[in-house]
């Protein structure tokens, strides 16, 4: 089964700092032999770690947001957030447990296995199904934006700035294929979209092929090679063509899931992947619209770490 690994790219520093101004780390959570936590802490540590989130999360009241799910999963991670952020300033170094948000999770999900104690689980589905309660819970009102164009299919999510997944993590994205052969504009899309995805063999592939390439260059690079045919259903010529991505404003945290082949890539693979990497990227490189030299930092949060 593939495996996929998180790169958070952001806009502030993700290390929690105290009152003193001092760098704090919190007291860490559990992972004992069997419980494989360490996808579900990966997220949990992730979040904790980005200040704006962290902050505004912690400023919600319990009595702010609608309840999902029986337990919780809002109030599970919250009771988490406010172990690590008493450790963190006491000095305690206990560890705390996950257990609560993991039960809450797999409450949602009673006919499946999903989330169950003692099994492992994907980490990026699990970031994904967290964002989706926290926007559940704090926008129970739908507030999708419909295109308003006839030509354009789909819509964006969320519009209200109350949403803290969608408004830190989220992407409205808009998408056209501009052919190059007729000049025809179709393949109009709107959606809304918290990651950015790639394939770790396609980017040690494109990184071979153009070693001098940062890593937004070969991004772009991979996400070029992902073409459509001019739709001959609105007239279109049939010639292939790549998909411009539009994004008007960028997230406050970009996020790119690592997508890997095998469940133990070899020593190799994992090198020449991570040597595509870089501490930095420039997002405009990827998606139109942006200001040149949309640039953020890089960190890299992997099950296990």
């Amino acid at each position: 089964m593939p495996q996929k690994e998180l790169l958070g790219i952001n806009d502030s520093e993700v290390r929690a700092d105290d009152a003193s101004g001092t760098d704090s780390y919190g007291t860490g959570l559990t992972n004992d032999v069997g419980e494989y936590n360490c996808f579900l802490n990966v997220i949990i540590q992730s979040l904790w770690h980005l200040r704006r989130f962290r902050d505004e999360f912690l400023r919600r009241s319990l009595s702010e947001h609608v309840h999902i799910g029986d337990p919780c999963v809002i109030c599970a991670l919250y009771g988490i957030f406010i172990a690590l952020s008493m450790g963190s300033t006491d000095n305690r170094r206990e560890a705390v447990a996950p257990t609560s948000l993991r039960v809450a999770l797999s409450k949602l999900y009673p006919e499946s296995n999903f989330y169950l104690e003692g099994q492992m689980n994907d980490a990026s589905e699990v970031l994904g199904v967290i964002f989706n309660c926290l926007h559940r819970s704090f926008t129970p009102c739908a507030s999708d934006t419909e295109s308003e164009d006839s030509d354009c299919t789909g819509s964006w999510d969320c519009s209200n700035g109350s949403c803290i997944a969608h408004s830190i993590f989220g992407m409205d994205i808009f998408e056209r294929m501009n052919c190059y052969n007729c000049g025809l504009e179709s393949r109009y899309l709107k959606y809304t979209s918290f990651f950015h995805n790639i394939n770790a063999s396609a980017l040690r592939t494109m990184k071979v092929m153009c070693p001098e390439s940062s890593f937004d260059e070969l991004l772009n690079l991979v996400e070029m090679n992902h073409q459509l045919a001019c739709d001959p259903d609105v007239g279109g010529c049939g010639t292939l063509n790549y998909i411009h991505h539009i994004l008007s404003t960028p997230p406050h945290v970009f996020t790119i899931v690592l997508g890997w082949q095998n469940t133990c890539e070899s020593v190799e693979d994992i090198t020449a992947t991570l040597i595509a990497l870089s501490t930095e990227t420039d997002i405009s490189v990827l998606y139109r619209g942006l200001l040149l030299w949309t640039t953020l930092s890089l960190f890299c949060l992997q099950p296990g770490s």
